[in-house]
């Protein structure tokens, strides 16, 4: 994501060749970020089964020796990469409501951030949105933990609304967890289909439509941005 800085700015992203004069701590940083871009890219490229070791470390200019120093083996780098990136993108979600005042317009703005982030990293759309689904068990057990983080979002965002509404009835819980399912396996059809760049423009009225009818707040189908 344009926004992601899984390496702190000042930790840079190529080191000299030989013994580094920088502190060790700066130097792993620096090759954990390169790891982590290069297995987004090397997954999204050739899927989660195809990728190897080798892959990873070519792309991101380490050793193999480095990459086992900070990871057992692919599933837990791929696990590690993916777990840092959907933080990320959850936060970046939460971020873009926390100034608005108006409800309806802070989920509207929550939903257009969760496809602008999308469309801004290709790469990790394909990569981690799509390939976890194929990286085993553990990668789905990750996916639900992070489907749930939207589930409460969601359910917490309701439950402030409804104290400006006291006359709106709370859904059932299975409620909000369809929803993000729902959401979640629209957004995996379009990158599927290619249409990653476009995610925004196609699909902000079709998620904001599925959680207006959800929800029963037809408010929510019209976008009307600033």
């Amino acid at each position: 994501m344009n926004k992601r800085t899984p390496v702190p700015a000042r930790v840079p992203r190529s080191l000299p060749r030989g013994k580094s004069p920088l502190p060790r701590n700066i130097v792993l940083l620096s090759q954990r970020g390169r790891i982590i871009e290069a297995t987004a890219r090397v997954v999204a490229a050739k899927g989660y089964a195809a990728t190897t070791v080798a892959d990873i470390t070519r792309i991101a200019g380490v050793s193999r020796t480095t990459f086992y120093q900070q990871f057992q083996d692919k599933e837990d780098c791929f696990l590690s990469c993916y777990e840092e990136e959907a933080e990320l993108h959850f936060s970046m979600v939460v971020e873009a409501g926390q100034n608005e005042a108006d409800l309806i317009k802070r989920f509207q703005n929550q939903q257009r951030s969760y496809l602008q982030a999308l469309d801004r990293e290709p790469e990790y759309a394909r990569a981690y949105f799509l390939e976890s689904l194929y990286a085993g068990e553990r990668a789905m057990a990750r996916r639900r933990e992070h489907g749930q983080q939207y589930i409460t979002l969601y359910q917490d965002w309701f439950e402030t609304l409804r104290h400006t509404r006291p006359s709106l009835q709370r859904p059932d819980p299975v409620v909000f967890e369809l929803a993000v399912i729902g959401a979640g396996e629209l957004v995996a059809d379009r990158i599927r289909q290619g249409q990653v760049g476009s995610l925004e423009q196609t699909l902000l009225g079709p998620l904001l439509l599925l959680h207006a009818r959800l929800y029963q707040l037809p408010e929510l189908e019209s976008p009307a941005f600033d």
